[in-house]
This record gives structure tokens, sequence and C-alpha cells, in this order.
């Protein structure tokens, strides 16, 4: 194994201890460890394939859900998180190689692909060395690491072994011209890449939009036209199926725009009002940017680090453009919050555009590799330091976010009295709903089949909706009765009439609700961003939550409280007379 390998190793157990000292100390969210963690357990207990839809189309829910049916810790889930990017950190630091093949690094660095001896070969060691501490260095690679759960974690390794079987392995020139290779090469498989682009469509629908543009550039990186054709059709048509079809039907006869209506509902209702009005309005994307100055900040931070060499790339960066307009195009800030998993989209395509703007910058003349590396290295601990939360950074040792804060990695007396006593006031039953503030999560709460977060199920009923009529086989003949004619369309919705009108819901009660005033607030997914020393330091927000605290002691009785620590349990003659079902 080399040092870099070693190093590697390192970070890992870095990223996953982090990850595991913050589940322990109850420094994770309901959104989104606890959310995905009851998902998982849901699919590994009931296997309701509806689900898979709900609201985003997670197909990999059903390998976790199986391997879940092993092991249901959400210890599985962090673990697979940083393993997947660490190791699209090898990737495409040039680290894995098979006999006979180039890395990414190599085909790129060498003039031949190592047939023969040049300036270059030399440093291929010391730029592996310098590409893998600056991806380590990267913030995004952090926060995606350390943030909770997400599948987007998959996307990263898929990206990176996209890149490394078009551009990086089995090449001898760099990846310039593949019809000249010797016999000892093997040519890369134009179906692992098909099906890589396909596991990128299945890690989240909107990363379909990543896989049209990877079809885009292997048609003109590798000139592989068929492959490349197939890539982006089969992206674009099950993009469609999922947000103007699949969404919809299972969740409440809404496209994507309108269901995050506070995001994207300014540019339609519906894809097709999106699509057309971002193509007769292309001037949006700059208006939009140049309207916050946090996405302004949002671009400096993402290319800041790397000097902004990687826009010397831009072909290498197609499969990140989507994910970048997205987040420009946003009017809700957490899709171009530095801190959010909406980055991880952006980390191997721009990590490899600098791979290939390193090389185009140094063909000018103008500063010598030994000066880009001393620099870029510069720029990248500074951004590091400022934006990241590793153990180097100002928020790791000043409380600006206090999930990050370095005393949310160290389980306290009070953390094993809170797990204590939530084991002891809680039924561990399946069919017993909680309802719990976001900054309480622990898997003894998410396992069951109603899971909520504060103050759903509590100040009023929770609406879940009803999968009893609805399945795949129901979501066929909607399209096909669709194509046929057969259906209506209401020209509002633009959806399929039945798809509307058949969405029912369940009103569910939470039997218990689980809230700790000594922990940051927060109202649904939204928290007190002036929480400080633990106390809200918003007059506004505190008005709104602690009303809904004096709510909830009306409508339940307190079961446990100590230290500002609280389990309620549902009382029903309470809750009926208040609010009547």
């Amino acid at each position: 194994m080399s040092k870099l390998s070693v190093l590697c190793l390192i970070f890992f157990f870095v990223f996953l201890f982090g990850s595991l000292f913050k589940y322990l100390s109850f420094h994770t969210n309901f959104f989104d460890l606890g959310f995905y963690n009851w998902i998982i357990y849901i699919f590994a207990t009931d296997f309701p394939i509806k689900f898979l839809f709900v609201p985003h189309a997670h197909i990999f829910s059903l390998l976790y859900g199986f391997l879940y049916k092993f092991l249901p810790s959400p210890v599985l889930l962090i673990t697979s998180q940083a393993l997947a990017i660490v190791g699209a950190g090898l990737l495409v630091s040039g680290q894995w190689t098979v006999d006979g093949g180039q890395s990414l690094v190599g085909g790129r660095w060498t003039m031949d692909g190592g047939q023969k001896p040049n300036r270059l070969q030399t440093t291929e060691y010391r730029l592996q060395t310098i590409l893998i501490i600056l991806y380590l260095l990267y913030f995004p690679v952090w926060y995606n690491c350390l943030f909770d759960f997400h599948f987007e974690h998959l996307f990263v390794l898929f990206c990176a072994i996209f890149y490394w079987l078009v551009i990086g392995q089995w090449t001898v020139d760099g990846g310039q011209n593949n019809r000249r290779q010797t016999t000892d090469y093997r040519l890369p498989s134009k179906t692992l890449v098909f099906l890589i682009c396909l596991l990128c469509c299945l890690v989240k629908e909107v990363f379909a939009l990543s896989a049209i543009m990877m079809g885009v550039y292997v048609i003109i990186r590798r000139r592989w036209l068929v492959c490349g054709s197939l890539i982006v059709v089969f992206s674009l048509l099950y993009f469609i199926f999922i947000e103007c079809y699949a969404v919809p039907y299972f969740t409440v006869g809404k496209e994507a725009p309108a269901i995050w209506h506070n995001a994207f509902g300014y540019l339609g209702s519906n894809m097709k009002e999106v699509f057309l009005n971002l193509l007769t309005h292309p001037w949006l994307l700059i208006t939009e940017t140049l309207s916050d100055w946090r996405k302004l900040l949002y671009i400096i931070a993402i290319f800041g680090p790397f000097l902004f060499i990687p826009l010397l790339a831009p072909l290498e960066l197609l499969p990140a453009l989507p994910q970048l307009f997205i987040s420009l195009l946003s009017h809700k800030d957490n899709f171009y919050a530095l801190s959010s998993q909406y980055t991880a989209g952006l980390i191997v395509p721009v990590f490899v555009a600098f791979i290939y703007g390193v090389k185009r910058l140094e063909r000018l003349n103008v500063i010598t590799l030994k000066w880009i590396s001393i620099f870029v290295i510069l720029s990248s601990l500074f951004f590091h330091i400022l934006l990241s939360p590793s153990p180097i950074s100002r928020i790791f040792w000043f409380e600006l976010v206090p999930q990050y804060h370095y005393t949310a990695y160290i389980p306290t007396k009070r953390d094993a009295m809170i797990k204590e006593a939530i084991k002891k006031y809680i039924p561990d039953d399946f069919n017993v709903s909680v309802s719990t503030q976001n900054s309480v999560n622990c898997a003894h709460l998410a396992h069951r089949r109603y899971y909520f977060c504060f103050p759903k199920g509590v100040t009023e009923p929770a609406k879940v909706p009803d999968f009893s009529n609805k399945s795949l086989i129901g979501l066929w003949t909607v399209i096909k009765d669709l194509v046929s004619g057969q259906w209506t369309v209401d020209k509002r919705k633009r959806l399929p009439t039945k798809i509307i009108k058949t969405t029912e819901y369940r009103l569910i009660w939470a039997d218990y609700v689980v809230l700790d005033l000594k922990r940051q607030w927060f109202i649904n997914d939204r928290g007190c961003n002036r929480w400080r020393g633990g106390q809200c330091h918003d007059p506004a927000f505190s008005q709104k939550f602690l009303k809904l605290v004096e709510e909830t002691k009306k409508r339940y009785d307190l079961i446990y409280e100590k230290d500002g620590f609280m389990i309620f349990r549902r009382t029903i003659s309470v809750l009926d007379k208040l609010n009547p079902i």
C-alpha cells in the first residue's frame, strides 16, 4: 500500500469517526440522516416500493434496504458515504490503476501513456500527492462526508468512475485518440460507461440531467457517437418519466417545480414551462446569479480553491453544469448553501477540469508547474480554513455552526441521559409514531412506521400519502392511457386528471413527542440561525418555537423532563376534543 493510499485511509477514518461521534452525541438531524434511516428501515421491513418516488426517486434505497436486513443501523449509511467519497478521490488523483493501464493523472501528464520516458513522467508521483491533498482540502468533500447522510455520495463515486473509464484508465495517449492502440491495452468498455451513467440516474432523478451532459461529453471527448447518444436519450426519458409521471403519481399530483415551489416556482408549474422559460429567457441565469451576493460567493467558493483554473477546461465541466445551474437558479438558499449536499455534483467534474486546466495553463509558458502547485495549495488551504468543518478550520473551533463545533463530536453525560430516557419511555414498537425536534435524532426514534419532524403530527395531524391504491402497474396504466389519448389533461397542472384525483392521505397524530430546549431549535427543517451558547437570539423565531412548545404541553402529557429535555405522550381524549379527526 502506497503512502498516499495510507493517507486516504486515515482520512476515511477521520470522516467515519467524525460522523459516528456526531451521531452518538445527538448532533445529527432528522433532515436528513433520520429521514433516510427511517425510509431505508421501512424498505427493510415492509418493502413499500412506492416510497421509491417520495419525494425523490432514490432507487438505491432498495440496495440499502436489503443491507439493513443484516445491519439496521445508520452506521452502515455513514460508513458507505465516507468510503464512496474517499474512493472517488483515489480514482481521480491517479491512485487506482490496473496492469497495462494508466491513471487519470498518468494518462494526462505523460506524452505517450507511459511507453517512453519523458520529462513529465518523473513528476507523476508528486502530482498524485498534490492532487490527493487538494481533494482532501476541498471543503465540499468534508461537508458531504459529515453532513448527516445523502444519496449524493454515490454520484460522487460514479462520476469519478465515469471519468476514470472515459479519459483516465486504459488509454495510451491521455484520451485524445483511442484509435491507435496496441494489443497490450484494452479499450474502455462503452457498455460500462453506459451502465455508470445509468447508475447516476438511479441515485436521484436530478442526476439524470448530469448523465445527459455525460453523454454529450463522451460524444465530444471520445467521439463515441452511438454510446453518447444512447446515454443522452435514456437519461432524458428517465428524467421525464420520474419528474412528470412517477413523482406526481405517488405524491401530490404535481411536478417537481410545483413541489419545490419556493425554489423554482417562478420558472413555471411544470417541467415543460420551466424549460421553455429558460430557452426563451437565457439571461435568467445571469440575472438570478447577480441578484444575490450569496450566489456570487457560492461560485467563488466552488472554483476559488483551484484559482479558477477549472474554467480553462470547460468541456470537463459539462457534467457539473446541471447542478451548478440548479443552485444558481434556486430562490431557496439551501440549494446554494456551501454546507449542503448540493455541492456533491460538482466535486469530481471541478477536480478533473482542474487537472486539464493546469496542463493547458502550463502550455502557455506563463508559469511553471511548481509555482502553480504552490499557489493552488495555499489557496485551497485558505478556503479550507475559512469554509470547511475540519479540525483546522475556524468553524470547528468557533461556535459559528453548532453542529460542526468541536463540542458536537464529544458525547457527554447529558447525551447518555437522553439516549437512556428515549429507550425507557418510548416503546420499541414499529406502529408507535414519533415526532421529534430536527436536532434530536437516533435509530430508536426512526425505526418505526411513522417518524415526523416537529411540529408535524403534533399541533395538527400529519398528512401521510395513502399508497393503498397506488402501484407500478397503475403508473404504467396512467402513462399508456395518456399516450393513447384516453385520459384528458388538466390544463392548469398539465397532468392526467386521474393522477390528481386519486391522491389520498391519512391523518396521523404522533404518539410521542421529543424536544430538547438546550439543543438548536428547529421548526421542521428551518432552524434558529442565531443560536449561540445554547440559546436562540432570534426573538421572532424564539416566540414562534416556544408557542409550539406550549401547544404541545396542552395536547400531550409530559412523561419525562430533565435539564431541558422533554418527552410527551399523546392524550387521546384531549386531542379529540381540541382537533377531532
